[in-house]
């Protein structure tokens, strides 16, 4: 069976793991927004993402 739609109980998330988590996550945007188009990059995603 295909599921479009994944729940996930953010609260069984230990502390330490969802701050490792956006810290990672806040460096990657970071060093995409230093690259020459990074940014003209993201946006085209999240164009092309709010399409769908």
């Amino acid at each position: 069976m295909r599921r479009d739609t994944i729940k996930l109980d953010v609260g069984l998330i230990p502390n330490y793991v969802r701050d490792n988590l956006a810290a990672a996550t806040l460096e990657f945007m970071k060093r995409i927004l230093e690259q020459p188009g990074g940014r003209e990059m993201l946006d085209t995603k999240m164009t092309q993402r709010a399409k769908k």
